[in-house]
């Protein structure tokens, strides 16, 4: 797969991430603190790569990726 063909079908190779909602403990009553909507962010990403040769000869054919 080229560069170009990656970008065009990275939109329908995405997988939705789920957003996580929290709520706030119980407040004192009379309390004006108002629910706070937090989204996930990532903290880290690891990639392993290594070079892909599917047809047996000496060029390289791409990446893997995992």
């Amino acid at each position: 797969m080229t560069a170009a063909e990656l970008r065009e079908a990275a939109g329908s190779l995405q997988t939705p991430v789920p957003v996580l909602k929290l709520r706030e403990p119980a407040v004192a009553s009379g309390s004006s603190r108002r629910p706070v909507t937090v989204e996930p962010r990532v903290q880290s990403l690891e990639l392993l790569v290594s070079v892909g040769n599917w047809d047996a000869d000496a060029e390289i054919d791409g990446l893997e990726v995992r």
